[in-house]
């Protein structure tokens, strides 16, 4: 993008994650940035932190110390290193600007850390169909979940196709009125079965289950089934429909 006939640019600077950004062997060649492309305008110096999701990791320290050096040879160029995991890092990390990414959807990387962030979005699915199942029947593909005793189920309206996982089996539970219903079976492409036997609440058809909000955060729902937040929220598809409020 062109501003008062500079383009608009941020240079990032590997610092140890060796995916994007400049080498260290390569700086020298650009320098002094602003005698060699003064119709840049640099808005950022910018690395990203490997390990931010661990605090005691010594990598954040490494790249700290790294990122530092590098930055004296850009003196009028404000320094950015912290996404979300190093926002919550001591505020050393934060230099100039941060970049929260899934922080904004009120979850921290560094999962034991108290923060204060709250939840910005409940994922729910409506109850197509209850019914009793004997005891031995089997439920879903597979028949991998039989019942030991006389249980009732609902069948939910959402599926690996929306973004619940297919190994969310045997691990995961929704809340329906406040209450856990534990996933029962093998999650389909477009539903999902849960046991709502001892749910002393009335319980009807149309009525929506949360599969993550109040009652069981996104983190918690990510641990269960052995994969990250960031997972989840990348894999809720176009089929689901947003509110907003």
């Amino acid at each position: 993008k062109e501003i008062n006939g500079k383009l608009s640019a941020a240079l990032n600077i590997d610092t140890g994650m060796n995916r994007l950004g400049m080498e260290r062997k390569d700086i020298q060649a650009i320098l002094p940035f602003n005698e060699k492309y003064p119709w840049i305008n640099c808005h950022y110096l910018l690395s990203h932190l490997a390990c931010s999701y661990d605090a005691c990791h010594l990598k954040n320290q490494d790249q700290y110390n790294l990122f530092i050096q590098i930055a004296q040879n850009f003196p009028d160029i404000p320094a950015m290193l912290s996404s979300s995991g190093g926002t919550f890092l001591d505020k050393k990390f934060h230099f100039d600007a941060i970049r929260p990414g899934i922080s904004l959807y009120g979850v921290c990387p560094q999962k034991e850390k108290k923060t204060g962030l709250k939840p910005v979005l409940t994922l729910t699915a409506p109850i197509l169909k209850i019914r009793t199942v004997q005891p031995h029947e089997t439920v879903g593909y597979g028949m991998l979940a039989q019942a030991e005793s006389q249980r009732k189920l609902a069948a939910l309206a959402i599926g690996y196709a929306d973004g619940v996982s297919l190994y969310h089996m045997h691990e995961g539970y929704v809340f329906i009125k406040g209450f856990k219903a534990p996933i029962i079976g093998r999650i389909s492409m477009d539903l999902m079965m849960v046991d709502i036997t001892d749910i002393p609440a009335k319980i009807s058809v149309f009525d929506q289950a949360e599969i993550f909000g109040p009652n069981i955060s996104l983190q918690e729902f990510a641990d269960r089934i052995h994969t990250t937040a960031y997972v989840i929220l990348t894999s809720l598809s176009q089929r689901i429909k947003r509110v907003y409020s």
